[in-house]
């Protein structure tokens, strides 16, 4: 009898250790799951932000240069219109500085 009761003890012990054993490799695995839906969201927000960033910068920089255009024709402009020789030339220069085709301003 002693036998029979040391199996069921051995038994019930290796079904204790196996449930255990499921039970926490399955709370790991929400765990990490959890984790990586969390991370999944964190990376398509950020990529979100960088594209509107990218958008929003392309937009500014067209209205730039298009600011900056106008300015080189209003100068050219005032060039012409001007009395002044000596303001004339300095027109016609800051016209032609900013006049389109022109590498980066300088500062």
């Amino acid at each position: 009898m002693a036998t029979l009761e040391a199996g069921i003890v051995g038994a019930r012990g290796g079904g204790l250790i196996s449930m255990l054993t499921s039970l926490l490799t399955l709370r790991f695995s929400q765990r990490a799951e959890r984790a990586r839906w969390a991370a999944d969201r964190r990376w398509k927000h950020a990529s979100g932000l960088a594209s509107a960033r990218r958008e929003v910068y392309a937009r500014f920089l067209s209205q730039q240069n298009a600011v900056i255009l106008a300015a080189g024709g209003a100068y050219a402009q005032a060039a012409r219109l001007s009395t002044d020789a000596s303001e004339r030339r300095y027109l016609a220069a800051q016209a032609k500085r900013l006049s389109p085709g022109r590498g980066p301003m300088p500062l």
